[in-house]
């Protein structure tokens, strides 16, 4: 029986799949001829793994069972250790494996530790939010204000 871990994953998606690859050596047409390049092809099981979004109030008919969450990661257990360390190491240098928003651990007191320490850092995948939010487009003339919320109600809503 191999050993299983449980995957963290921060990512604003319904699920994220995940899948090895192997290189494979294969002829390129050239203006000059063929040629011989490296290529990795997708091999093996497809890992779905839950990520945060959800629909809001109803979910449609047949959607999934909303997934547990920990420190705003939704959590998906049982994945094999072996496939999560390959996955790993051919996706080490993927944005998201990098800061953090997808993690996976074998004991639960380490990803409920490690899901609670990073609770507070942003995919960048949320919604906007309108007040403060770096993502919110902003004018590059500096004679132009931002458009602040205004008191008064126009004679319309009134």
């Amino acid at each position: 029986m191999t050993a299983k871990v449980t995957i963290a994953c921060k990512i604003a998606v319904p699920w994220f799949s995940l899948q090895l690859c192997e290189e494979r050596e294969v002829a390129e047409n050239t203006q000059t001829g063929p040629r011989t390049i490296k290529q990795w092809f997708r091999t093996g099981d497809v890992v779905r793994v839950r990520g945060t979004a959800y629909p809001a109030g109803t979910a449609p008919e047949g959607y999934p069972a909303k997934p547990p969450m920990s420190g705003g990661y939704a959590l998906t257990h049982g994945v094999d250790k072996d496939f999560w360390e390959a996955w790993v190491r051919q996706h080490a240098k993927a944005p998201y494996v990098l800061s953090g928003m997808i993690m996976a651990y074998e004991k639960s007191d380490s990803i409920a530790g490690a899901t609670r320490e990073r609770a507070g850092e942003l995919s960048g995948l949320e919604p906007l939010d309108p007040k403060g939010d770096q993502r919110v487009p902003r004018s590059t003339n500096v004679s132009v204000s931002s458009i602040a919320p205004d008191d008064r109600r126009s004679p319309a809503a009134a």
